[in-house]
This record gives C-alpha cells, sequence and structure tokens, in this order.
C-alpha cells in the first residue's frame, strides 16, 4: 500500500514559501520528450527540476493537465536512471492531478503497464476530501469558497488567491480518507487560532476533520436520524397495537392477554420517547463527530 489507511491524518502546519514565477510546464514537458527520445537523460531530468522547483512557490495557478504530462515524464526520466521509486513516487503525482489520463504515447508506450500499475493502486484507496476556506485549487482543480472537493489521496499542488489577487501555493500529500480544510479564513467563521496561526493574510494550513458540509459546521451523523426515525415508527406502532388491544378486549381479556397489551403500550411508548429523542438531537447538530 501507498500510505497508512487512516480516517483522517493532520498534516502539517508550513509556512508558504515566498511567490516565484511558474515554470511553463507545457514547454517544459516537450522539451523533456524530446530530451529522453535523443537519450539526454541528464537534459531531461535537468529540465524537470528547474520546473519542479517552482511548483512549490508558484505566482500563478497551475494547470491540472498540464502537471499531469510533466510528471509522467519525470516519472519516465526517473525509470530510465534506474530509480524506480522516485518513478513512481512522481507517477503518483501525475494521477492526482489527473486520474484519467493516461501514459502519453509521446513518452512511448513501454512503461504503459507500470504506470498504470501505479494509478490502479492509487484509485483504490479511499479519497481525500479538501474543504475551502476561500477560493483554493487542488492541482489544478478550482474548489468555489465553502465548497468541498473529493480528491485522489497523494501528492498534491494546494494554491489559494490572496486579498491583492496574488496567488500561495505549497505542496503536501492528502492521506487516504482525510478531510483538509484550507484557504483564507473568512471572519465570519470561527477557527481555533491556535490551528490557524497565519502569516500576514497567507494563512498554512487548517486541520479541520470535523467540517465535512459546505458551510462549515460540524457533520451530523445520518445514522443517529436514521435510528431516531426507525424508532419512532416502531413506538408508533407498538403504541398503537397495545392501545388498541385494551380496547377491543375489553373487561374480557385474559391476565395474559392484559399483560401483553400492558407491554405493548410501555415498549412503544419508550421507542416513540427515544426515536424523537434521536430525531432532535439530528436537528440540532448533537452526536457530531
Amino acid at each position: 500500500m501507498l500510505w497508512l489507511l487512516l480516517p483522517a491524518v493532520a498534516l502539517a502546519q508550513q509556512t508558504p514559501a515566498a511567490p516565484c514565477e511558474l515554470a511553463d510546464l507545457r514547454a517544459t514537458y516537450q522539451e523533456m520528450a524530446e530530451a529522453m527520445d535523443q537519450g539526454r537523460h541528464a537534459d531531461a531530468e535537468r529540465l524537470f527540476s528547474q520546473a519542479d522547483a517552482t511548483l512549490g512557490c508558484a505566482d500563478r495557478l497551475v494547470d491540472a493537465t498540464d502537471l499531469a504530462h510533466l510528471f509522467q515524464a519525470a516519472g519516465r526520466a526517473a525509470w530510465d536512471a534506474g530509480d524506480t521509486t522516485a518513478a513512481r513516487t512522481r507517477w503518483q503525482q501525475a494521477v492526482s492531478a489527473q486520474p484519467r489520463e493516461e501514459f502519453q504515447r509521446l513518452l512511448g508506450t513501454d512503461l504503459a503497464s507500470e504506470f498504470r500499475d501505479v494509478k490502479r493502486e492509487q484509485l483504490a484507496l479511499a479519497r481525500a476530501e479538501v474543504v475551502a476556506l476561500s477560493t483554493v485549487s487542488v492541482s489544478g482543480h478550482p474548489v468555489a469558497p465553502r465548497q468541498t472537493l473529493e480528491v485522489v489521496a497523494g501528492p498534491h499542488i494546494l494554491q489559494w488567491a490572496l486579498a491583492d489577487d496574488t496567488v500561495r501555493t505549497e505542496r503536501t500529500t492528502l492521506a487516504p480518507g482525510s478531510s483538509t480544510t484550507f484557504g483564507l479564513i473568512p471572519t465570519d467563521l470561527t477557527v481555533d487560532p491556535t490551528a490557524a496561526a497565519g502569516i500576514g493574510d497567507c494563512p498554512p494550513l487548517v486541520d479541520c476533520p470535523d467540517c465535512g458540509s459546505s458551510d462549515g459546521a460540524r457533520r451530523r451523523p445520518v445514522w443517529l436520524l436514521a435510528t431516531g426515525v426507525v424508532l419512532s415508527g416502531l413506538g408508533s406502532y407498538a403504541l398503537h397495537t397495545g392501545v388498541t388491544g385494551s380496547y377491543v378486549s375489553g373487561a374480557n381479556r385474559s391476565v395474559e392477554s392484559y399483560n401483553q397489551d400492558v407491554l405493548w403500550t410501555a415498549g412503544g411508548a419508550a421507542a416513540l420517547s427515544l426515536g424523537a429523542a434521536g430525531v432532535g438531537a439530528w436537528t440540532v447538530g448533537l452526536g457530531a463527530n
């Protein structure tokens, strides 16, 4: 497995790097493919290193497809150099950016099956969830404020716009099953200041496993609502059965029948009360995890 499967993983709080000019990823990809085709593997690796150095501080949003193609080429370069571990790691970044993208023919066909193996393993993992506090981008995929995006777990490029329309970028790995909130903290959203110690108007990542809805509210467990509804239904039926039985049987009923009606009535009343309490608790948001 590529990562340990955890229900949620806190991202390390990081300080975004100073903005730098993003390399032309599409041109770099094409130059790398040409270099590898000519056997100039050292040149291909150099081209990738130069472009890769700008991804953690890019001053503008990356394009998901360009990002995927760049890391496909980088994986090819590492594989040709004999570093299969680095190749797989780079291909994971490509899959994170564009999960449906196949291995590019420009890079040859001999490694297509190896790329598909990495892709299959990564797509089999539980998805990660990103909750946006402001307009953000996850490996080239935009997320509107207060919205949630489900993404492939793995390495990602996280970006968000500042008040002056500049872009801040940082790199991280989103673990399988994790829920991560990041972006500028709006003034109407209360966030633990110890978990979001920002630098000026550019805060680092804010881990918020409880933020799953589009409005940043705590999740209300569906099981609580479902249990309340079921118990209310069963309680109503049992209560109806017990009361009706008592009314129909009248004074001529046996002790056994009387006891049975009492049990139906008492059990129904208890179930109905519990069910109503469950529905009420869900309504006000109690029991959220």
